[in-house]
Order: C-alpha cells, then structure tokens, then sequence
C-alpha cells in the first residue's frame, strides 16, 4: 500500500448509543475530510464502484477500522460507513451541503433487539430521501431495502419513529 497516514482515534469503553452517537460526529468529519480531498481530485468523481467488504475491526465489534477517499479508491474496496462517506463528499461538492450519513442501529428479529455497536449506514439527502449508496456496490447482496438489511421491520423504526420494540404497532398490526 502506499504512503498513508493512519488516524486511530481511542475513546474510553462506551455503551452502544452512546459510541454511535460518537461514531456519527466522526463520520460527519470524514465526510468532510472527503468532500475537500473530492474538490482537488475531479478525476476520483466518476470512477468504477469499489468492491464491498465486511467492516474492518480492531479485534471487537465496537472497534472499525474506516478509510478515507483516497484510500478507498487506492484498494478499490469499502464499507457501508467509507461509501457513505465517500458519496456524501461528492453530494456536498454538487451542491448538497445538507446530506450527511446517518448511522442505523442493526435489529436482530432473533433476539428482538438491536445488536449492541452494529450500526448500517447510509446517506441522507438534502431533501431528506434516504440512500442506501452501499447496495450500488459490487458484492453487496442484502436483499431488500436499506431499513429491511438493517432487520427493521420498517423505515420508521430503522430511523427510531416507533421505540424500540419491533415489529412497531402498525407493522405487527399489517402481518
């Protein structure tokens, strides 16, 4: 691999919510980091896809590690956060200085609850339609929409508009 620098952020040990909601300030900042390095690279825009690949841990499942732009393009591989940050660079560079990712708690019906430090991400448009950017790339073959990959029985519940019971009311309602 070629030069690079390797940016390790360490945070003390946190409860689920808690380091999603830390993970979401520093994807914001990746996003940003992207959009810059998208403004002096033009010929990065329109590039083939990278391939998908599973998150990258430190050795725990609460632990990620997230590449930037260059590096993405470099390994021609990302993740569902990389991606998503990758495309929200580009969005902010069209124009779209609202989109931002936003990171979903991944439900597991087994269990009835959401898997402690999984997180889906996917992009937020400027008029609030949400993406699922990481189901464009190659070897990633989640059926469904983005809310049914994360486990959710719905959108309003992947985005937490119904508690954190699933099925919510009106979808156990509708089956």
């Amino acid at each position: 691999m070629k030069d690079h620098h390797n940016l390790v952020i360490e945070i003390p040990k946190a409860k689920s919510e808690q380091l999603r909601r830390y993970w979401q300030r520093m994807v914001d900042g990746l996003s940003e980091y992207n959009a810059e390095w998208l403004a002096d690279h033009p010929e990065a825009h329109d590039g083939p896809f990278p391939m998908y690949e599973l998150p990258r841990s430190g050795g725990r499942c609460a632990d990620q590690r997230v590449a930037s732009a260059p590096i993405i393009l470099e390994r021609n591989k990302a993740t569902c956060v990389e991606w998503a940050c990758f495309v929200v660079g580009l969005l902010r560079l069209r124009g779209e200085q609202e989109a931002y990712v936003r990171l979903i708690p991944i439900f597991s019906e087994t269990y009835g609850r959401a898997v402690p430090y999984q997180y889906h991400a996917v992009v937020v448009r400027a008029d609030g339609t949400i993406d699922d950017v990481t189901a464009d790339l190659p070897g990633y073959n989640l059926p469904g929409p983005w809310w049914q990959a994360a486990g959710h029985c719905c959108a309003d519940c992947a985005l937490g508009k119904h508690g954190p019971v699933e099925p919510c009311e009106p979808c156990a309602e509708g089956h």
